[in-house]
């Protein structure tokens, strides 16, 4: 049985990188890195952030395996 890490998943060395909308398009960004902020996973996951123009080219990022 494996664990679930949830949110501490960002903080795994196995994850590369973390696709969000870039916070001057979306809103998405600004409410991901304040909960990144509060479970304080930030400063381990921000050089590993993506950032898409919105949500929707972050997931294109996810689904082509960019992020």
């Amino acid at each position: 049985m494996s664990k679930k890490l949830g949110m501490q998943s960002l903080a795994d060395p196995s994850v590369r990188k973390i696709a969000i909308a870039n916070p001057e398009h979306a809103p998405y960004r600004r409410a991901a890195v304040s909960a990144m902020e509060q479970f304080g996973l930030y400063e381990a996951a921000k050089n590993k952030l993506v950032l898409g123009q919105n949500i929707s080219q972050a997931a294109q990022f996810v689904q082509s395996g960019a992020a």
